[in-house]
């Protein structure tokens, strides 16, 4: 085998075409994962930006991919829901004693 066939081949990208593998790489990981943006690019990060070694993992073991990503909730919209409930039983708690104070005082 002579130099010519061992060379490796490649592809020189601009700006643009870099930033759209790497969207497209999220947009993959999104939609097979059903995680954040932000999830999925940690996971990407934390995985060498191997969109299959991510699923690979992330199926194999979901908790681990987690704990080690530091990704800790599956759901980040059910703790600002919990939040939301939390809040507003202080609002009407709240308003309970505020209610309370104004029928005492008057």
């Amino acid at each position: 085998m002579d130099s010519y066939n061992r060379r490796k081949s490649f592809t020189i990208l601009i700006a643009e075409d870099i930033k759209e593998r790497l969207e497209n790489d999220i947009a993959d990981v999104m939609s097979a994962l059903f995680v954040s943006r932000e999830a999925a690019t940690i996971l990407l990060c934390n995985y060498n930006w191997d969109v299959d070694k991510v699923n690979e993992e992330w199926f194999s073991n979901k908790e681990k991919v987690r704990k080690t990503s530091g990704l800790m909730l599956e759901n980040p919209m059910a703790v600002d829901d919990h939040i939301d409930k939390i809040k507003q039983f202080f609002v009407g708690f709240a308003w309970r004693i505020f209610l309370s104070l104004i029928m005492l005082l008057g």
